[in-house]
C-alpha cells in the first residue's frame, strides 16, 4: 500500500553511491514522511522505508513542505561522508553510519 516518490538524488564524489531523498506515503491513515537512503548508484530506490533517515511534520506546520513533509537535502563531503540537512521536524530515524558511510545531520532554520 505504501508508495515512494523520489524528490532528489545526490551522487557520491566517486560515483559509486547515491543518497536518495524521497517522500513515502502509506495512505490516508498515516502521514507522508520524508526519508533518505544510501544505495548503489545503479540501484533503484528500494520499496521499503529509508535506511538512514525518516521524519515528518505535523499537518499544517508552517515549515512543512508539500504534503506536510519535512524539507530535506543531502550533500556528500567525501566518498565516505554525507551531510543530511533538514528543517526542524519529528525525527523517527537518524542513523549515524550506513555500510561504512558516516552520516551527519544539521538542522536548518
Amino acid at each position: 500500500m505504501c508508495g515512494n516518490e523520489v524528490l532528489s538524488e545526490q551522487l557520491s564524489p566517486n560515483g559509486k553511491l547515491k543518497v536518495v531523498i524521497f517522500e513515502r506515503d502509506c495512505g490516508a491513515t498515516t502521514r507522508a514522511t520524508t526519508q533518505a537512503s544510501i544505495v548503489d548508484v545503479r540501484a533503484d530506490l528500494p520499496r521499503g522505508g529509508g535506511n538512514i533517515f525518516v521524519a515528518d511534520y505535523a499537518r499544517g506546520s508552517p515549515n512543512a513542505g508539500p504534503g506536510g513533509i519535512a524539507r530535506t537535502s543531502a550533500r556528500w563531503t567525501s566518498d565516505t561522508s554525507v551531510v543530511i540537512a533538514r528543517e526542524a521536524a519529528h525525527v523517527f530515524k537518524q542513523e549515524p553510519r550506513h555500510e561504512g558511510i558516516v552520516v551527519s545531520y544539521v538542522e536548518q532554520p
